[in-house]
């Protein structure tokens, strides 16, 4: 009895879910048609100091 109640509590995990939404209009965004133009925006948004802590 007391092994069928820990299974029982091992199956109820709590969920945990991340939504991310912009704020700007997909219209307004840069516009990346090359691979070339995502390393012009990735290399001019990016703080090199955190580098490490974003990994």
């Amino acid at each position: 009895m007391e092994e069928s109640m820990k299974s029982g509590l091992l199956s109820q995990i709590a969920g945990v879910e991340l939504r991310y939404k912009s704020k700007v209009k997909a219209s307004e965004r840069p516009k990346v048609s090359h691979s070339r133009d995502a390393y012009i925006i990735f290399k001019n948004t990016w703080d090199e100091n955190k580098i490490e802590l974003q990994e």
